[in-house]
């Protein structure tokens, strides 16, 4: 059996079983035993915790998904990253993977479905782009999808954040080689537009079937992914619609600045063909150091650019069916750089040019040559980064651990020296005493020195929690309760003023605690408010009950059941048992409303005085681990301290054990050691 199972964590998680397997970290299924709920707990493995890469990447998926908050995105409740053990809680999915689905339908989804998942995985990366996240590894694999059809992006392992300076050879070159882009297969710095590609690869692969780029091994899928062109999606798919296929493609481009610049981007053309599927797209391309260049998606017709050469998709050349078209205005959307959409209108040109396949002889010595380029490459960065004192490669340098408590987390993240040195652990928390956005936390705690990158935890202040008191006047008691606890507050309930028999058992007003009417206004979560609900004459009030003999304790129990609550209690000396009430104010068996607090007075216990004459016939402890004892003489008995039996002096005093009133004596004439009987256990 797993090591962790049946274990818990940080004393509140409990591993209930083993559910996923990677090649950095196991996942756990577990029950939050503080949040009564269950999690799905990523630790990291024990063999790569002394891989620097590996933990890097681990912490990187923590920091990422820690500020991110969208429907779309696994949620994470909680983060722990110490010497010993690395894991991540995150919210259960009780699903399977996009590419479970994919596998398990055994053929091409239906356009509907893959607009469906496409969008949903798009909104994710829109919120994570936002965030200045790259996740780097959007793949199949990493999309689970729930019951209700809905989907979550998940394992931000790779993630980076776009705005970080400090970039090293692994953050560039890794990922899954059928999903990445061409960029990331030569090791170039990577931005949004990367997981734009990745986007595309997966609509390719829903739409087809099978994937754009396949081959035996790792290395050859990168270089197909750089210089390659995929087979056009309708000539696997001919039910694919054009307008669906041109999205493909530009999200596909091999040059960033040709697809499309984010997400929403995308979304906007994918809206746009949900509304009219048999739209017609065409994308205009402006690069750096190139005349315009087109790529035209027009049903049966070619337009024609002034080019000395036809221009070509990335899915190959056009097929010459779109060429010969009459000149005829055509209506269509021009989507441009910025993904927006325009009307348009354009006279078409005739054209009576055939276009002839391109050879493709060259390609392997293509390949052979990009491969023995890229392999150089890699080992030449390889030696420069290990030559280079601050690489990954290098031992870690000692710096001064700052003190961000008090300062702005925005501030912090603006910081280059801060990020640039450390990695940031935010936890983010409901915090009264500090203003929304203010760190009051961190661990370790400054001043200390540490290696550089060291992860430095913060917790950062949400402010006072705020909830709208929900407005249940008129509402059923039961219900009102049940509302007014789901948001966070704490009801307490009292009888309405008067009573109306049609209305019996609602709620007649709710205020707080200085009589302010607060249905539909905003109070800090936590706060106490009464809950006036309208009563039944005999409900209103209730008889007070006899709790003479009662421990407070027992006293409080009764009372509440009562509807009463226990008020103050008085200490008295009176000759019943110690601890015990005696009196109550109200007295017992007079009608009051229900909500009223009753006074009690509580015995102190009747002490007698023990004399030199008196003979000791008895003593019992009576204070487990300490030298208490009731000692009987005669008719009468007393607590005592029992010292020496030679030393007679003493005082009043009280037990501080039971508050009973004693006389603390060391000895009295008489006694015989004998007699003390021994303490009870403990």
């Amino acid at each position: 059996m797993d090591k962790f199972v049946d274990k818990r964590l940080d004393g509140r998680y409990l591993i209930k079983s083993l559910i996923g397997n990677g090649g950095m970290a196991n996942v756990y299924k577990a029950i939050d035993l503080k949040e009564n709920r269950i999690v799905a707990v990523k630790i990291l493995k024990e063999e790569c915790m002394g891989n620097e890469d590996l933990v890097r990447r681990f912490k990187n998926e923590s920091k990422a998904i820690a500020v991110l908050n969208h429907p779309n995105i696994v949620k994470v409740f909680d983060v722990s990253v110490s010497a010993k053990l690395q894991f991540i809680v995150m919210e259960y999915i009780d699903g399977i993977t996009l590419k479970d689905y994919m596998e398990y339908r055994k053929e091409p989804l239906t356009y509907k479905e893959t607009i469906h998942f496409i969008s949903q995985v798009l909104l994710a990366l829109q919120h994570a782009h936002q965030k200045g996240i790259v996740h780097r590894d959007i793949k199949p694999q990493n999309i689970m999808l729930l019951s209700d059809g809905n989907i979550k992006v998940m394992d931000f392992g790779i993630a980076r954040f776009s705005r970080s300076e400090n970039h090293t050879i692994t953050d560039k070159a890794i990922g899954s080689v059928h999903y990445i882009s061409p960029e990331q297969a030569k090791g170039d710095v990577t931005d949004s537009k990367a997981d734009i590609y990745s986007v595309g690869v997966m609509m390719y692969e829903m739409l087809c079937g099978k994937l754009p780029f396949e081959s035996d091994s790792p290395v050859s899928v990168a270089i197909k992914q750089i210089s390659d062109t995929a087979v056009p999606l309708r000539k696997i798919n001919a039910s694919v619609p054009e307008g669906l296929e041109a999205i493909t493609e530009k999200a596909m481009a091999k040059d960033p600045h040709e697809r499309y610049q984010s997400a929403a981007d995308m979304l906007a053309d994918l809206e746009a063909f949900k509304r009219n599927p048999s739209i017609k797209f065409e994308y205009k391309y402006l690069t750096d150091n190139s005349p315009t260049r087109y790529i035209n998606k027009v049903v049966g017709r070619q337009q024609q650019k002034p080019a000395a050469k036809k221009p070509q998709t990335m899915f190959g050349q056009q097929s010459a069916a779109r060429t010969n078209a009459a000149e005829t205005p055509t209506t269509r959307l021009e989507a441009g750089m910025k993904g927006g959409a325009q009307v348009r209108t354009q006279q078409k040109r005739s054209r009576n040019t055939a276009s002839k396949p391109h050879k493709k002889i060259a390609l392997p010595v293509l390949a052979g040559i990009t491969a023995a380029v890229l392999i150089g490459a890699v080992i030449t960065v390889l030696l420069i980064f290990k030559m280079a004192p601050n690489s990954i490669f290098s031992k870690n340098i000692d710096v001064d651990l700052p003190n961000l408590v008090n300062r702005n987390i925005s501030e912090v993240k603006a910081d280059s020296t801060i990020m640039g040195s450390f990695t940031l652990n935010i936890v983010e928390e409901y915090n009264s005493d500090y203003e929304s956005g203010i760190i009051f936390s961190q661990t370790p705690k400054a001043p200390k020195t540490v290696k550089e990158h060291s992860t430095i935890t913060v917790k950062v202040s949400l402010g006072v929690e705020v909830v709208t008191v929900p407005n249940v006047i008129g509402w059923a008691e039961a219900d009102a309760i049940a509302s007014l606890k789901e948001v966070g507050l704490s009801p307490l309930v009292k009888p309405a003023a008067e009573t109306d028999e049609a209305n019996i058992g609602k709620v007649e007003s709710i205020s707080d605690m200085n009589g302010n009417a607060i249905a539909g206004s905003q109070i800090s979560s936590g706060t106490t408010v009464y809950v006036y609900v309208v009563k039944a004459e005999k409900d209103v009030t209730t008889m007070v009950p006899d709790c003479a003999g009662m421990t407070l304790e027992d006293a409080k129990k009764v009372l509440v059941a009562k509807n009463l609550s226990l008020g103050t209690a008085t200490e008295v000396d009176n000759e019943a048992a110690a601890g015990t009430i005696i009196e109550t104010t109200p007295v017992a068996g007079k009608e009051v409303p229900k909500g009223t607090s009753v006074d009690v007075k509580v015995s102190l216990g009747h002490t007698h005085n023990f004399v030199e004459s008196d003979v000791i016939t008895q003593a019992t402890c009576i204070t487990p681990g300490k030298r208490w004892y009731r000692c009987t003489a005669g008719d009468a008995s007393e607590e005592r301290e029992y010292l020496d039996p030679n030393n007679h002096e003493g005082q009043r005093d009280i037990d501080p054990a039971t508050g009973y009133f004693i006389w603390r004596c060391c000895g009295v004439s008489g006694i015989d050691p004998s007699l003390i009987q021994a303490p009870p256990a403990q």
